[in-house]
């Protein structure tokens, strides 16, 4: 019980911390708030909360459940940004890539002897995931940015080789629909790019609750 409660709380903490250090960072970076509503500031702190006991329920380590607390908002708010910015700010995925290291290294040093498998599971997760959204940057005109690489290089560190795919798999799907409902509606055109990080944040936080 008493982990329940620690992971909790610590994930209310870091979603609270994220969503402060976005708005602060949108400020610098552009001069006026970002303006998350109450409703999704509760909505992003009880995700992440409930994303810290249910990863508690599923007996997952704590250096993953908190690496997964401290991703999750990160990620979020870096989607709300890219989303009225068409930008993912480098100080987000420094963070993310930061953290990123760092849970890595205190895995592999858990692990042992098995340290190898634990970084080279990381390292390849994260030059799959970047490379490719790369390739698809070469092929999809204005629809992959160079923030979307780089955060999602770092997000594959926290995913390793097999989950970094289905997570790229869920954010393309969660995409494709969202887009085609926009074209239907005539809110958006075939040739417009669209925002791709909130989908990758889609992605990330259903994959990390449910696989």
């Amino acid at each position: 019980m008493m982990n329940y409660i620690i992971m909790t709380i610590l994930g209310s903490i870091f979603g609270a911390l994220a969503i402060a250090f976005g708005e602060k960072l949108y400020v610098k970076r552009f001069d006026e708030k970002l303006g998350v509503s109450k409703l999704k500031m509760a909505f992003i702190i009880l995700l992440t909360a409930g994303t810290g006991a249910l990863l508690t329920f599923y007996n997952e380590a704590a250096v993953d459940i908190i690496s997964f607390i401290f991703l999750i908002p990160a990620v979020i708010m870096a989607g709300e940004i890219d989303k009225r910015r068409m930008i993912i700010p480098n100080e987000i995925v420094a963070l993310i890539l930061g953290f990123g290291i760092i849970s890595t290294i205190v895995k592999a040093i858990m692990y042992g002897s098995g340290w190898i498998f634990v970084v080279g599971n990381a390292f390849f997760g994260a030059m799959l995931g970047g490379l490719i959204f790369l390739v698809t940057r070469l092929f999809a005109k204005g629809g992959i940015g160079m923030g979307d690489i780089k955060i999602v290089s770092a997000i594959g560190l926290y995913f390793g080789v097999d989950k970094i795919l289905i997570v790229l798999l869920v954010a393309m799907i969660i995409a494709l629909v969202a887009g085609l409902k926009q074209v239907v509606k005539k809110q958006l055109k075939m040739k417009d790019a669209i925002s791709f990080g909130p989908y990758i944040a889609a992605g990330t936080v259903l994959v990390a609750m449910i696989i």
